[in-house]
């Protein structure tokens, strides 16, 4: 029960805030006004409390400085204050088991994340979907998957500039340039007159690489020039200079500030990008690809695959046209005088070497697929299967490791490049991307 005791019981008027009523207190407890309980001693001594009758001493009046004075019952007060801090300590024993589930389920769907990242679609199972159509007139480009972005990457080049842009995966229909890079800018950045800069237009990028690392970057290089591009806000992170025009990119699938660039002349360019660089020269004449698995950069000339790892070994074969990886093994495209096609598989697997003591990490396989091409088509080697690109047929033939075929898509047009989703594959070819899926 509460009560507004905010007058004096003598002449029942509000308290002030001066000293003529200001609240005064007996030795009892009991509140006046100043001048009233003044008025009630009668200069005497002491007096009985007008409340309580009790004896109280004129020396031991104590003005009270409150502008109001509220009385409250304080019966059960200790026990609810008591619950309300057991039920506190409740609620926090709660929370922190809260907590703890949610990073417990957190660190469940980030396991379950990861492990769907490494899980593809059977290629069996894949069907036609659709048909995206567009005219394309730059035959020389690039197509990869970013799977952070759900993205098709392309490269692109036209009268003003070159570049990149990024298709939306889902619908194929958003287009975005993620990086471009206009003819009379270069021309400039070069030193060189703008009247000029038609001599620029065949500047276009060499090689594209996406992160292993799922963490929407990539790296691209045009002549002497690499740069790393973030495609979530389509940023330049990183750019660099280096001595020779630079043909080839991979990552470090070990390291994710390390990524090594080949060079016309035959360097090999280990880039750290806390700041540190180094140059090898494996051979005499440009690296066109290269990948890296575990410790061992390959690296694809036109004469033969160079093996770099605490040693350089050269496997010279006729015209090398594309080398390409995952982190199981390297996909050699070879081409001999009649243009007929010869692909390579080269495994990776220092257990078995180690088994039967032999020094080498790597084991080749040889398959011929019986076709011929003339001109540079980047195959793909993924999760255990070779995907060739048979322009003969107008399709893309998918292969198991021993060259069994396991699936052909057929796309009835020329194929200028394809790339590798989840769950879908996309193939460019002159008149547009055909999708197949699950």
């Amino acid at each position: 029960m509460v009560d507004n005791s905010d007058k004096c019981t003598i002449c029942l008027n509000t308290y002030t805030l001066t000293d003529a009523h200001r609240p005064t207190s007996l030795e009892c407890g009991h509140l006046f006004g100043n001048s009233c309980i003044r008025k009630w001693f009668n200069k005497q001594k002491s007096a009985l409390c007008p409340t309580c009758t009790k004896t109280c001493r004129l020396r031991n009046l104590r003005p009270i400085y409150a502008t109001q004075i509220i009385a409250c019952e304080n019966d059960g007060s200790v026990e609810r204050i008591i619950a309300l801090q057991e039920e506190r300590n409740r609620m926090e024993m709660e929370n922190v088991r809260l907590m703890t589930l949610i990073e417990l389920l957190q660190k469940e769907l980030k396991k379950g994340a990861s492990s769907k990242k490494n899980e593809r679609a059977d290629v069996v199972a894949y069907r036609f979907i659709r048909r995206c159509p567009f005219v394309l007139k730059d035959k020389n480009i690039f197509v990869e998957y970013e799977q952070c972005e759900n993205a098709v990457l392309m490269t692109f080049c036209n009268e003003q500039a070159f570049g990149l842009k990024k298709i939306d995966g889902m619908d194929m229909a958003s287009v975005e340039i993620v990086f471009q890079v206009k003819y009379k800018e270069l021309a400039a950045l070069t030193r060189q007159d703008s009247s000029t800069c038609a001599d620029k237009r065949t500047v276009r990028i060499k090689d594209l690489k996406v992160s292993p690392f799922n963490d929407s970057t990539v790296i691209l290089c045009y002549e002497n020039t690499v740069k790393m591009v973030n495609t979530a806000n389509n940023s330049v992170l990183m750019s660099l200079s280096l001595q020779e025009e630079i043909t080839s990119l991979t990552y470090d699938h070990t390291d994710r500030n390390v990524i090594f660039a080949g060079d016309v002349k035959g360097y090999v360019y280990r880039i750290d990008l806390t700041g540190d660089i180094s140059r090898t020269q494996i051979g005499d004449s440009a690296i066109h690809s290269m990948h890296k698995i575990s410790s061992v950069v390959y690296c694809g000339c036109v004469n033969g695959v160079y093996v770099y790892d605490r040693r350089i070994e050269k496997y010279e074969m006729l015209t090398i046209t594309n080398l390409t990886g995952d982190d199981r093994g390297i996909l050699v495209t070879v081409r001999d005088r009649s243009t007929m096609v010869m692909h390579l598989l080269i495994e990776n697997n220092t257990k078995m070497a180690e088994e039967h003591g032999n020094t080498d990490d790597y084991i080749f396989n040889k398959h011929f697929f019986n076709f011929k091409e003339t001109k540079r088509l980047r195959d793909r080697v993924c999760d255990g299967n070779m995907f060739v690109i048979n322009n003969e047929k107008k399709a893309v033939m998918v292969y198991d490791i021993v060259g069994n075929i396991r699936k052909i898509l057929w796309c009835g047009e020329i194929i200028t490049g394809f790339c590798i989703g989840v769950d879908k594959i996309y193939i460019l070819t002159c008149k547009g991307f055909m999708i197949y899926g699950v």
